[in-house]
């Protein structure tokens, strides 16, 4: 019996070490653990601040990432946030921003400032969004047009007195021209057959002044009557509405004076 004791006594004191050293090694494993994981995160947060100043900021966001997927320091989130607002992303920017302030154990200057932005992003995107947003439009009542009916245009003939006045006009010239051309034509003949030089003179001055006359009256009623036939011509057209062009042209030669009268329809 004294032997079985002293063998239990034995046993007892060479595994109490062991015990000991086993429960004494875990702590120090644990702080090895936790200085590598803020090695780690201290590097990958460093790189990302790095990788902004440069102005990439995909490549910080995602070492950001990184560095929260090791350590979720609240902080991560909010500089997350700022790049992706300096990046004009407004929808990720207020959703990081969001994660941020709902985390535990912020500083409440931390937090304010925070909550100023994501009001002010969220504001932006509500105006943008309208922006987007097509205005709604009344649809317009069908408008009942009621037709008006035409009236039949009164049948105006057009008025041809001055034409008829010029026309007339023009016949009396020629008339007086024709008149004073027969007499030119007997002053010429008395001055073939006088032999008095005083009669001479006389027949000679008689006879030039009725060809002055003579010639000045076809020409005058020449160009009355051919503007009154035109007049007539071109209201008669207008009236039918066709188009009459009309050319008027001088007609000169030794022994002839007139007018040239040119009617064209289209």
């Amino acid at each position: 019996m004294r032997y079985l004791y002293l063998i239990t006594l034995v046993l007892g004191l060479l595994t109490f070490p062991l015990t000991s050293w086993a429960q004494d090694k875990e702590p120090v494993e644990s702080q090895e653990d936790e200085a590598s994981t803020e090695a780690r995160f201290n590097e990958a947060a460093a790189r990302a601040k790095t990788l902004y100043s440069e102005a990439k900021f995909e490549e910080a966001i995602q070492a950001y990432q990184d560095a929260y997927a090791i350590k979720p320091e609240p902080n991560i989130l909010y500089n997350i946030g700022r790049i992706y607002e300096k990046q004009g992303n407004f929808e990720q920017a207020t959703t990081f921003y969001e994660r941020f302030v709902n985390e535990p154990d912020i500083k409440l200057a931390a937090r304010q400032d925070a909550l100023a932005r994501l009001t002010t992003l969220n504001e932006v995107l509500a105006l943008r969004n309208k922006e987007k947003k097509p205005a709604e439009q009344k649809p317009e009542e069908p408008k009942i047009v009621t037709p008006t009916p035409v009236e039949p245009m009164p049948d105006v003939r057009p008025n041809h007195g001055s034409d008829i006045l010029l026309m007339s006009l023009g016949a009396a010239g020629l008339i007086n021209g024709a008149v004073f051309s027969v007499l030119t034509k007997n002053a010429h003949d008395d001055l073939q057959n006088t032999n008095d030089i005083e009669n001479f003179r006389t027949l000679q001055s008689t006879g030039r002044r009725q060809a002055i006359i003579a010639d000045s009256s076809i020409i005058l009623g020449s160009a009355l009557a051919i503007s009154g036939i035109t007049m007539f011509v071109i209201k008669k057209q207008r009236y039918k509405k066709n188009v009459a062009t009309v050319s008027l042209a001088p007609l000169l030669s030794p022994t002839t004076h007139g007018l040239s009268f040119t009617l064209a329809f289209f």
